[in-house]
């Protein structure tokens, strides 16, 4: 989509070229493309940080995606310590303990 193309600097159809090889590794404009293009929540968690959410703002999430971010270079995905089967999808992740929780957080 060309409504990132004035946040990236340099040849922007080059750019998409590249990044839609297997193996090239994104960032936090990557990761926003994705929760529109995929209809997603991610959420990105860090040890001993808060948790940073790009919520899908088009209407309602097809589901949550929970990655991790290493070192200040890698994303990994996230499971649950019961869901380690990775040749199935991930089960739910619910990070809020009430709905009230939950309602406050979709409304940020």
């Amino acid at each position: 989509s060309d409504e990132f193309a004035p946040f990236y600097v340099g040849d922007y159809n080059s750019y998409l070229t590249k990044m839609s090889k297997n193996g090239i590794w994104g960032g936090n404009m990557e990761l926003t493309a994705a929760a529109k293009a995929f209809e997603v929540d991610i959420v990105v968690h860090r040890l001993g940080e808060p948790r940073y959410e790009i919520l899908y703002q088009k209407g309602t999430p097809k589901r949550t995606i929970h990655i991790s971010y290493h070192n200040e270079r890698h994303y990994a995905s996230v499971r649950r310590l019961d869901d380690m089967r990775s040749d199935h999808p991930a089960k739910k992740i619910n990070l809020d303990k009430t709905e009230s929780q939950q309602l406050q957080r979709e409304q940020q």
